[in-house]
């Protein structure tokens, strides 16, 4: 069996990594004293030497890598070595790795830096192949088998699990089944590296809806798939995809409170045992979107006829140098939205395009469009470190490495000092202790006019979903919600009932420690004189 012969070679693999120790620099010497918590990954189609070369530049602030190395090719080749273009490697003596391949974790390991080899399953012409293969035990086993053994022949330090089909391709009718196989074959796969000491990773989506209207933890942020209670106790890595939060229109790609509530979420869910096993995503790229109105259609500038579509791509995906690039072209300078801790800017630019007219026949023609850029950078890698140091998880996971902002590693390097690997770690509690203060702009407002009703959640924090409720019949009924702005403050316009009386207001936030509030003091209304 496959996994035997890996147990096998166990005892050689670890001679030669003990002779290859002796060997390398002092930085690979003392690998297993360094700070894994700033971790990322490279693309496949990213050349050997440009890997290294990050690493190096690193100044030993980077830990660990994930690079695309094997993916999913079908129930006839469920583990293909990828090469140029994404295709399948070629019949090979080594199908399990590439000089290629080989010289980047070469490089990467003599930096006294993990290497992970991520296994994808991204085409969406393959939806469902991954899930059905594995509705056998016989089958999970088999997958696990060769994954293991695979890790152990190419040399690298675990293996990376980015199934993706699963949430975004297969279907949530799919999930209650997919779920139970997919847990399991992590959990057999976890077991077989183990004893081999390797160590496993499972990157997930960060999920579209963290919380439950009630303050529960949505299992698997909304992407019920994927069991992060149960996938915990199995890996030594759970790598949250916390960005493309926007991705049709305008916004952050991760914006801070969303991803500060995937993260407690997870947290919640895993257990404090496992809390170090969490990392963060991080995004080093931006897009451009057309800004568009409420009838769908592109927003341009000066004249421009009915009907007229660019032949440009929306969601254009940029590099933090590019978008750069592109501000200083139009005249722009990026600005740090402090709520959510990225850059934006707007720009005009004129693009060609075309309309159809009523004979249905296409006519070109060039118009000016507006666009909006959103894009994480140095500021926003700053806002995950301090996110990663207050919430005691394991670190961060940046999507990708090769295209950092400058200024990204300084931004990273208080992590360092964090020496999180597979155990768990003593970590400060899930939430702070927070409190909501609540009042009325008046203590005895008129009936039929509005009154003002200001919160402010302490410890100051941004985007905090706050509930307006009023007491009915003994009950507490939300009425409106809005998020508090960067200095932890809220405020709600409340129409006042036609008769005078006694009411009951509360503001309730989300993030106040278990969920508990501070009541407003009752409102009297008097009547209209």
């Amino acid at each position: 069996m496959k996994h035997h012969r890996g147990s096998l070679l166990a005892p050689i693999l670890a001679c030669t990594a003990a002779l290859l120790v002796a060997l390398l620099p002092a930085s690979s010497a003392h690998a297993d004293e360094r700070s894994r918590a700033v971790s990322g990954w490279f693309g496949y189609w990213t050349d050997p030497a440009s890997m290294v070369s990050v690493a190096k530049d690193s100044g030993g602030v980077l830990g660990e890598v994930n690079i695309f190395w094997w993916h999913w090719a079908g129930p006839d080749r469920p583990m293909c070595t990828t090469v140029a273009g994404g295709a399948c490697q070629g019949d090979s003596a080594t199908p399990w790795t590439n000089a290629r391949f080989d010289e980047a974790r070469r490089g990467l390991q003599a930096e006294g830096i993990l290497v992970f080899a991520t296994h994808t399953d991204l085409a969406s012409t393959r939806r469902r192949e991954l899930s059905d293969y594995m509705a056998t035990a016989s089958r999970r086993q088999k997958l696990a088998e060769e994954l293991a053994d695979w890790v152990v022949k190419a040399g690298v330090d675990g293996i990376d699990l980015d199934w993706e089909n699963f949430a975004f391709n297969d279907g949530s009718s799919t999930w209650d089944t997919t779920r139970p196989r997919f847990t399991d074959t992590v959990a057999r796969l976890g077991e077989l590296l183990q004893s081999q000491g390797k160590l496993l990773s499972v990157t997930v989506p960060g999920g579209y809806r963290p919380f439950d209207a009630d303050g529960t933890p949505n299992p698997g942020g909304g992407y019920t798939v994927f069991d992060w209670a149960g996938l915990a106790p199995h890996v030594d890595r759970l790598r949250l995809m916390t960005y493309d939060y926007s991705w049709n229109r305008p916004g952050p790609i991760g914006p801070d409170g969303w991803t500060r509530d995937a993260v407690r979420s997870a947290i919640a869910q895993v257990g404090e045992a496992n809390r170090g096993k969490i990392y963060v995503g991080l995004h080093q790229y931006g897009k451009a979107w057309y800004v568009r109105d409420d009838n769908d259609d592109v927003v341009v500038v000066g004249d421009c006829k009915n009907g007229w579509r660019p032949d440009g791509r929306d969601a254009l995906a940029l590099s933090p140098a590019e978008a750069r690039s592109v501000a200083q072209s139009y005249g722009q300078t990026p600005r740090f939205d402090q709520t959510h801790r990225e850059y934006t800017y707007d720009y005009s630019k004129e693009e060609s395009g075309y309309r159809i007219n009523a004979a249905g026949e296409r006519r070109n023609s060039t118009c000016t469009v507006r666009k909006q850029v959103w894009f994480g950078g140095s500021g926003t890698a700053a806002a995950r470190a301090e996110l990663v140091a207050e919430l005691g998880i394991g670190g961060v996971a940046t999507w990708q490495l090769a295209t950092l902002d400058g200024g990204f590693f300084p931004a990273m390097a208080e992590l360092t000092t964090l020496r999180r690997q597979s155990k768990p770690v003593t970590a400060p509690p899930a939430t702070r202790d927070y409190s909501l203060d609540a009042k009325a702009n008046k203590s005895r407002p008129r009936a039929g006019r509005k009154m003002i009703l200001r919160g402010k959640i302490r410890p100051a924090e941004a985007s905090t979903r706050v509930k307006q409720q009023l007491r009915i019949k003994g009950k507490w009924r939300t009425k409106a919600t809005a998020t508090t702005n960067g200095k932890g403050r809220v405020k709600f316009r409340v129409a006042l009932p036609d008769k005078p009386g006694r009411l009951k207001f509360r503001l309730k936030a989300q993030r106040t420690t278990a969920h508990k509030v501070l009541l407003s003091a009752p409102v009297k209304v008097r009547a209209v004189r």
